[in-house]
């Protein structure tokens, strides 16, 4: 708990500092599908699309490497289309080579505890006036996520309910752009489990810090996140 407390309260901190804002509030609705497919020991294929109304809708891929249960590394390529500061369609596609480290931890025989880093490259083309050109301006971005876990009901050996809060900080760092924070995400998620099928469903709220204005975005988000175990078709397979 103190982890996760602590990232919710540096990034308040951080923004609590930005110069004076116009504050502005929006909704949005933010589905996901997320899954891993594990197909040996140690390797997993990655899946991921998501998408928010008005702002962006993300296709991302890669591999996903196991160092032990409790801590895996996974890296590959995202293609990400967003909306602009004059226009709400998905207009501005990006390039995004990413990769991400895991550790899961556990508070109690119940309770688990998840920290994620990712790093994205990001390929975003460039915006004059209102009109998105075809050249890039290419930037890092630094992400930094706690996950709790805390089990609400078991019905059975294979399915439970359980409540996720999540926190995660966005860092934008390069000589090409100069906002350094780029916004903060809370989730607060109910989520239903079953084999190896979860459903998240619930609130989210974007912090987004720009030049002269805050926006807050919340929304309802739905997630549905699938872990696929492939191994054992994959050796009988090749017996």
């Amino acid at each position: 708990m103190r982890g996760i407390w602590s990232v919710v309260l540096l990034s308040i901190f951080s923004i609590s500092k930005l110069p004076a804002q116009t504050v502005e509030h929006e909704g949005e609705f933010w589905g996901a599908y997320i899954s891993s497919i594990r197909v040996t020991e140690k390797w997993a294929v990655w899946n991921d699309f998501h998408w928010a109304t008005t702002s962006f809708f993300v296709s991302r891929h890669g591999l996903t490497y196991f160092f032990s249960p409790n801590l895996s590394a996974s890296g590959g390529y995202a293609w990400v289309t967003t909306a602009t500061s004059f226009s709400e369609k998905l207009i501005r596609d990006e390039h995004r080579p990413w990769g991400q480290l895991v550790g899961n931890f556990w508070l109690s025989k119940e309770v688990s505890y998840q920290l994620r880093f990712r790093y994205d490259a990001r390929f975003r083309q460039k915006i004059e006036g209102q009109e998105v050109l075809q050249d890039r301006l290419f930037y890092n971005r630094l992400r930094f996520m706690a996950t709790l876990r805390i089990p609400v009901h078991t019905i059975n050996s294979h399915t439970n309910v359980q409540l996720r809060i999540m926190d995660e900080i966005l860092y934008n760092a390069g000589g090409q752009i100069d906002n350094g924070i780029d916004q903060n995400r809370l989730y607060i998620l109910p989520t239903f489990t079953y084999r190896n099928l979860s459903v998240l469903a619930g609130y989210h709220w974007r912090l987004i810090p720009s030049s002269g204005r805050t926006l807050n975005r919340h929304g309802l988000s739905f997630w549905v996140i699938h872990n696929m175990d492939f191994r054992k078709r994959i050796n009988e397979n090749w017996q």
